[in-house]
């Protein structure tokens, strides 16, 4: 590392100063971390930064990523890479323009935004997503730190909104054409259940009928989805991981889930035409991706424990309304871009609360 050390430095002395600072900077920290900790506790034995914290929501996002190469082969890879290069070139010319630092959020946005996507979107779709969700979910309010909803959502909202056909069309049913073979393309479950309810079925029926009632056999793959949300198991793993070296507050999941779960359940009891069955309404779609690794985002979410819980209900909430009444068949994304921009409300509604506990002593 030696020699290493003595390059970065003298390109450090070379280019240190010029437009290209952030650049060499971000090169230098990214392989040595920062160069100076803090002269008292409680991080004076090791340099616990911004990159370790987005290095462990990279491993929290490996067992789904591993996945959606397992079943849709190797051109997740390619689509992986698209988003990392679109969005460093937005990153890194606003770190260039503002003469700050590369800060380390791309690495998790470029790596939970194409996991959001059909594996046959087209690449330069993959490209504009990510510019834009960089751009529009970041970068216009001041950069990493100071975003108000999560950027790889604003991306995947802009595609979903802007190309609605190749959004609901490029859905391939996981492990077909993995290989190099031919793949086949069908309807995610939710969309299934939705289109049998529009036509004066039962969407609880038309689930049955189309994954049957074997939901253990269904947690490893449910159908054509989302490719980072095609397993509830690798999902769940990945979402231990963040929840246990604290990347994740657990209050915001466990919120999300319960909710579906309680109130899913009495709404199904009652109107089982309408609302599906508990089970398929956590394993179908993008519900446990979105509420491990995208509404437990530090920046866009509450930062009060008791806020996190009104936030996951309210995502929770979202979500059984929008799959049920709305014309979208899903309702993950909608529901945490929504909640994210109420979050600083509920964050205001609990610091009252605590200013007024404190008054009355």
């Amino acid at each position: 590392m030696k020699p290493l050390r003595t390059l970065m430095d003298a390109m450090l002395a070379r280019w240190g100063k010029g437009p290209i600072a952030p650049v060499i900077e971000a090169l230098d920290f990214f392989l040595f971390g920062p160069s100076t900790v803090p002269a008292g506790p409680p991080h004076v034995r090791d340099v616990i930064d911004v990159k370790r914290f987005m290095w462990w929501a990279i491993m929290g996002l490996v067992p789904p990523f591993l996945g959606a190469v397992y079943f849709f082969g190797p051109r997740v890879l390619l689509m992986v890479l698209v988003s990392y290069v679109a969005g460093a070139v937005v990153e890194v010319a606003f770190s260039i323009l503002r003469r700050e630092p590369i800060a380390e959020g791309l690495l998790v946005t470029g790596l939970i935004f194409p996991l959001t996507l059909p594996v046959e979107t087209p690449l330069w779709m993959v490209a504009m997503g990510a510019m834009f969700g960089v751009f529009f979910g970041k970068e216009v309010f001041g950069g990493t730190g100071h975003n108000i909803m999560n950027p790889a959502l604003v991306g995947r909202a802009f595609l979903f909104l802007s190309f609605p056909r190749a959004m609901s069309s490029g859905w391939v049913i996981p492990g077909e054409g993995a290989l190099g073979g031919d793949a086949t393309t069908g309807a995610t479950p939710l969309l299934t259940a939705k289109l049998a309810h529009a036509a004066g079925g039962s969407a609880s029926d038309a689930v049955r009928q189309a994954m049957g009632s074997d939901w253990c056999a269904l947690l490893w793959t449910k159908g054509p989805d989302a490719i980072g949300a095609t397993s509830a198991v690798l999902c769940l793993l990945g979402g231990i991981i963040v929840v246990v070296t604290r990347v994740a507050n657990w209050r915001i999941p466990a919120a999300v889930v319960g909710t579906v779960m309680v109130v899913g359940g009495l709404l199904h009891a009652a109107a089982p035409q309408v609302f599906m069955p508990v089970p398929f309404q956590l394993i179908a779609g993008g519900l446990l991706y979105g509420a491990f690794f995208m509404a437990t985002d530090p920046v866009s979410g509450p930062v009060y424990n008791d806020a996190r819980w009104a936030y996951g209900v309210g995502i929770g909430l979202l979500v059984l309304v929008i799959r049920a009444l709305s014309g979208f068949p899903e309702g993950v994304m909608f529901a945490i871009l929504l909640m994210n921009l109420v979050a600083p409300l509920l964050d205001q509604g609990s610091r009252s609360m605590r200013a007024r506990r404190w008054r009355r002593g």
